[in-house]
């Protein structure tokens, strides 16, 4: 047994969800589920009882949880203490993600190998509560930030490395009385509100309206919403439909099913950035962040 099998199954019960643990913890998914497994192997029994809406603890799951969560936090704080002073004469690094962005594998093991190799940096990623805030911690906060946000990309004064394409996807009420047609476009749901959020949140611009018709094909009654996870909720609680961007952890709404469809007049495809100011103090150790982000997805740097 690690300290991380601990961690980890201690995530996943205060969060009854593996999906959301995984996004606290920034690791995939799968990778979690298979630490958790391997977890129950080594002591031999179930620690959680899995349904489509909700992880919950056994009762060996909740013995255990009272048993560690004795001696977790002492050993955190220990580890923590000798990271300190080990890490002591390295340099933060903090870069922001928006709450609602998942990060690639590929990108966070770029970031570990980083933290590992004894350089005078040390990379922290911090969740940001909105998309529109991250414009602002870049002059104060952040020396790079993750986003996707293309207006973001338009402010003078920054670089960036795209790394991720994503697209737009249908999120569509299991409950909804079209969830059983096939082919579904956004089209089909012209005649009620669909939800919908850029990655960029509010912070579109003036021609939204027009860029949405002629993304969509058509005309398609639009009830903007501050963040993708927002939208899905409201398409989930009024059984309806939602448009939002795939880089997005869609598994942990399991009332939901996804539908992919053709954007319209895409002249360039949408893609998650890495974005830092031109001028930073931070240049040396970003500049070998982005070496590594080359290596992994084997494109130059964009300006």
């Amino acid at each position: 047994m690690t300290l991380d099998q601990m961690r980890y199954f201690m995530e996943v019960a205060y969060c009854g969800s593996f999906s959301q643990a995984a996004r606290n913890l920034y690791i995939s998914q799968p990778n979690l589920t298979k630490y958790i497994a391997a977890l129950e192997k080594e002591l031999g029994t179930k620690l959680f009882e899995r349904t489509t809406r909700r992880v919950s603890l056994t009762e060996n799951g909740e013995i255990f949880r009272a048993r560690i969560s004795r001696v977790l936090m002492p050993m955190l704080q220990t580890m923590e203490g000798i990271k300190s002073e080990l890490t002591s004469h390295r340099q933060p690094i903090y870069i922001g993600v928006g709450r609602d962005e998942t990060l690639p594998e590929p990108f966070l093991e770029c970031l570990r190998q980083q933290n590992l190799s004894g350089d005078d940096s040390f990379l922290y990623l911090m969740q940001h509560d909105s998309h529109i805030g991250l414009s602002e911690g870049l002059r104060n906060q952040y020396s790079l930030v993750v986003s996707s946000d293309r207006h973001l990309r338009s402010f003078s004064g920054l670089s960036y490395l795209p790394f991720r394409r994503f697209r737009m996807v249908l999120a569509i009420s299991k409950y909804h009385p079209l969830a059983d047609k096939p082919g579904l476009s956004p089209l089909d749901f012209r005649n009620e509100q669909v939800f919908f959020s850029l990655p960029s949140g509010m912070s579109a611009s003036a021609n939204l309206s027009k860029n949405i018709y002629y993304r969509l094909g058509g005309y398609v009654n639009i009830k903007l919403m501050p963040t993708p996870s927002d939208a899905i909720r409201c398409a989930q609680l009024c059984a309806g439909a939602a448009i939002v961007p795939d880089v997005i952890d869609l598994a942990q709404y399991p009332d939901v099913f996804y539908v992919e469809f053709d954007e319209q007049g895409e002249s360039s495809p949408s893609m998650q950035c890495l974005i830092w100011p031109e001028e930073n103090t931070n240049a040396a150790p970003i500049q070998t962040i982005l070496t590594a982000l080359e290596t992994h997805y084997g494109q130059p740097v964009s300006t």
